[in-house]
């Protein structure tokens, strides 16, 4: 074979790097070179990038193979060199000999070549398997020395082994110390026959670049993170498939600052976002806060610091940056008039752009199209809903205990997608406020019924009086004559709305249509047959429900001629003229007014239309006050149903953590909570009322059964009578907002919120549980830290998270959630500990520094980069030199 096919063989499998490990020999390793850069000079059809990292496979003394892999820079002298230093006995390109150095003695020239050493094959059993960590038959034993193995493991010079199968197990005797070896997978690719082929069995290894480095990051950092195996033939011959962790769904792509006052003068200041764990480093006035500031304002989240009041901490760092600078000498304020912010991210695959400046009232969304062209976003509201960004300033974490447990219950709402419960919930109160304000309509109608009957009562005795003057009937005929007529009246409207109405019914009969192309004409064949055959009755319902509508109007224009109608008609005329006699008469001889009886029967007539319909708004009353008391206990049942769903999600994020407990309180729990949503409610100050407030909280809190308590208050409240709780002065006080609607219905409607009962772990194990407003600064940190990272999928922003903590919990906590964190979210971090963002593994580092008045990122990129390795140590370990040190006092000794 050529080098060109072996080239081509390796491009096709969609290979990205390969390590050219013949036994013995690195003769091919500038053959191979060569041509692929002949390859890629000549823009070959189907040429691919690959990376060649020179190798070889040494046969070791003692009997097994180990790896030796070299920097892509290398070439065949680099091996030859390496096979002269462990003075291998045999033919090159042969397996026909073994190296003169020992196992340690080998490992250590490979080290001192620079060049990586793995173990081939390492778990392949039986005498041909040459597998340095093969175990003896079914005993578990070494097949090779045990302490010379321990010794190895304990140098740290070795940090992965080729392993063919996972369920072979490590021999017993060194299996803890070999377990944080890295396994990989390779073709171990003799021939271009059988199973190993190309493609069939590989390693996904996360770098930056394909360099030597990277390659020893990642095999350093393991399976967890940063090495996945794929392809490998595994226990009985079954396939062994994984993949690298997916990017998120939610991500920040780019974060860019213009104009502010010390960060984007002249060139606007720009960050850009790897999918998984991003670190800022810098030094103290660096602008490392800057970013995450910005990134508050950008998406509309200063809520959750203002919620925690002007002397919290975090508060006033960000109320000082967002300041608008008017002048040099101001002391206060990072932004301009001419500041912008703006941030990349995608959504769902889709890349939109959110802009803030100080100008603009609310911010503002583009969206890319298909084509690349950035155009307005058909909504451009800005909501945690939308865009879930989890971000938390400096001391935010530590507050979230106290004042900031409404921001907590918020995002525990948002994790477990209780959305549809909040909306559940504000439909429920809006209707029940609605029908309150009917209610109170009607209530304002029927208060209107004494004066109507006394009124109407009057009448109808002058009427009497004047009846006693009628020689006969006649009165009474024409009573009832006009009654009659109302009635019919009724009637002919009655009957003349019936058309609309079946029309209005008619129209509501078709079911809305499918999504277009949602059904496939010959696979859902049964759900459009049932489709069809109710659309098919319902559009015969629907015609008849119109014919019926066109014969009752038909019925309604000719009612006017039916012949009973006539006679009713022609009967009641005939009393006209008795009428007109008995007035004359009447009125000859000056016992009444002529005009008198006539007007009191109409006004009789209109009274009891009037109490006619009174009586039907009661009956309206009684209906909707029913209703309303259902509505309140849909409100009751559906804010219970969200506070045991809030548990549930709790509990099931929280089963495994030893660090933090968190249980719901429905309905409040802590009297300083209750006590200043009170005051809200109530809309009373700060200062006034406070026997009286004090009052109200006890006789809540002090209740075993919190809703009877709490209908209990709302009672004393919302009527003008006694209650111990409620002073003469606060008495006046509420009596003068009950005359406001508004007041009494939000009284009506109000309940008490949820709240959070949070314990913490004294020494993180799971027991000794404490409150944990009784754990200090750093505890209470540690435990809300660990609950933030223990759920969710959405990006999570901390700004130096590892203040308040040791270093023990910092490795222990942070690092370790971190690493098992961002596999599934994205992470952005500012901090100053090394343990963080080296232990953590950050795939992308920013570094932060000042000068000439401006803060800038002075570089990013992976750890792999050396560039970035020397920041790290110069602003996170004080130098190399420094860290030399410590190690040299510390290191050595342990």
């Amino acid at each position: 074979m050529s080098p060109e096919s072996w080239l081509r063989r390796y491009m096709a499998a969609q290979i990205d790097c390969v390590a050219i490990t013949d036994h013995n020999s690195g003769e091919w390793v500038d053959r191979l070179k060569s041509s692929y850069q002949q390859m890629k000079d000549d823009s070959e059809p189907g040429f691919r990038p690959l990376t060649l990292f020179p190798g070889v496979e040494l046969s070791v003394q003692g009997g097994f193979h180990l790896l030796a892999v070299f920097s892509p820079d290398c070439t065949s002298n680099d091996v030859i060199r390496l096979l002269g230093a462990v003075r291998y006995s045999g033919t090159y390109g042969d397996s026909d000999g073994v190296t003169g150095t020992g196992l340690i003695d080998t490992i250590d020239a490979i080290h001192h070549a620079g060049a990586i050493a793995i173990p081939a094959h390492a778990d392949r059993p039986g005498p041909s398997g040459k597998a340095l960590f093969a175990v003896e038959d079914d005993s578990l034993a070494c097949r090779h020395d045990a302490n010379t193995l321990k010794d190895l493991l304990a140098s740290g010079k070795l940090l992965a082994v080729e392993w063919e199968n996972l369920d072979r197990p490590f021999p017993t005797v060194i299996r803890a110390e070999a377990t944080g070896l890295t396994k990989i997978l390779g073709s171990d690719c003799h021939s271009f026959q059988g199973a190993a082929i190309p493609g069939s069995r590989f390693t996904w290894v996360k770098m930056e670049r394909p360099t030597l480095e990277g390659l020893r990051l990642a095999l350093l950092d393991g399976n967890d993170t940063s090495v996945v195996r794929s392809g490998g033939l595994e226990a009985e011959g079954s396939l062994h498939q994984e993949a690298p962790a997916a990017p998120p769904a939610l991500m920040l792509s780019k974060l860019t600052i213009s104009q502010a006052r010390c960060m984007g003068q002249g060139t606007p200041a720009e960050l850009e976002f790897n999918p998984w764990f991003n670190a800022i480093i810098g030094g103290r006035g660096s602008g490392k806060s800057t970013w995450i500031h910005a990134l508050r304002l950008v998406l509309n989240q200063s809520k959750p610091l203002e919620s925690l009041g002007p002397r919290a901490e975090a508060y006033r760092q960000f109320d000082s940056f967002r300041q608008i600078v008017n002048g040099r000498s101001q002391l206060v304020g990072g932004l301009r008039d001419s500041t912008a912010i703006e941030l990349e991210l995608q959504r769902d695959g889709i890349p939109h752009r959110l802009r803030w400046q100080p100008s603009l009232l609310t911010g503002h969304i583009d969206e890319q199209s298909p084509d690349g062209r950035w155009q307005p976003s058909a909504s451009q509201a800005i909501t945690a809903e939308r865009f879930p960004i989890l971000l938390f300033s400096q001391g935010q974490i530590s507050a979230l205990a106290d004042q900031g447990r409404s921001t907590l219950l918020t995002m525990i709402d948002q994790a477990a997608g209780l959305a549809p419960y909040i909306r559940h919930i504000e439909d429920l109160r809006s209707t029940y406020l609605s029908q309150r304000a009917r209610l109170r309509e009607l209530e304002s109608r029927l208060a209107q019924r004494p004066e109507q009957e006394r009124e109407l009562n009057d009448l109808c005795r002058r009427l009497k009086e004047l009846a006693e003057l009628d020689p006969g009937t006649i009165l009474a005929d024409q009573q009832r004559v006009a009654r009659q007529q109302r009635e019919l009246d009724r009637a002919t409207e009655q009957l003349e709305q019936l058309p609309t109405a079946l029309q209005e019914m008619a129209a509501k009969l078709p079911l809305d249509d499918w999504p277009e192309s949602l059904f496939d004409t010959e696979r859902d064949e049964d759900a459009l047959s049932w489709r069809f055959d109710i659309d098919a009755v319902l559009h015969t319902t629907e015609m008849q429900l119109r014919q019926l509508a066109a014969s009752i109007s038909a019925l309604a224009h000719a009612q006017s001629e039916h012949p009973g109608l006539l006679a009713w008609r022609s009967r009641g005329q005939g009393i006209r003229p008795a009428a007109q006699h008995r007035d004359t008469e009447v009125g000859a001889r000056g016992l009444a007014d002529l005009g008198l009886m006539q007007r009191g029967l109409q006004e009789k007539h209109r009274l009891e239309a009037v109490l006619q319909e009174l009586d039907s708004l009661a009956i309206e009353k009684t209906e909707l006050q029913q209703a309303n008391d259902r509505q309140w206990q849909l409100i009751l049942e559906t804010t219970q149903k969200r506070a045991k769903a809030r548990q549930d999600f709790l509990d099931s994020v929280l089963a495994t953590n030893s660090y933090v407990r968190i249980g719901i309180h429905p309905f409040g729990h802590d009297p300083e909570l209750l006590r200043a949503e009170l005051r809200q409610l109530l809309d009373l100050d700060d200062n006034g009322f406070e026997n009286d407030i004090n009052n109200m909280v006890d006789d809540v809190t002090n209740t075993p059964d919190r809703l009877e308590a709490v209908a209990s208050l709302k009672l004393a409240i919302l009527n003008d009578h006694f209650a111990p709780s409620i002073g003469v002065r606060l008495r006046k006080n509420l009596n003068q907002k009950l005359n406001k609607p508004g007041f009494e219905d939000a009284m009506r409607c109000w309940l008490p919120s949820d709240d959070l009962d949070i314990s913490y772990s004294h020494r993180g194990n799971g027991r000794d549980w404490k409150p944990i407003q009784q754990g200090s600064q750093g505890q209470r940190a540690s435990a809300l830290l660990a609950f933030l990272l223990s759920f969710g999928d959405e990006p999570l922003v901390l700004d130096q998270p590892e203040d308040d903590l040791d270093n023990k919990l910092i490795s222990e906590l942070v690092v370790a959630q971190i690493r098992a964190n961002k596999m599934r979210r994205q992470l952005l971090i500012v901090t100053h500990n090394p343990n963080v963002v080296v232990n953590g593994d950050a795939e992308l580092v920013a570094v932060m520094d000042f000068g000439r008045g401006q803060c800038y990122v002075k570089g990013s990129g992976a750890l792999q980069d050396s560039v970035i390795q020397a920041d790290v140590c110069a602003v996170m370990e004080g130098g190399r030199d420094a860290l030399a040190r410590r190690w040299a006092r510390l290191g050595r000794e342990v």
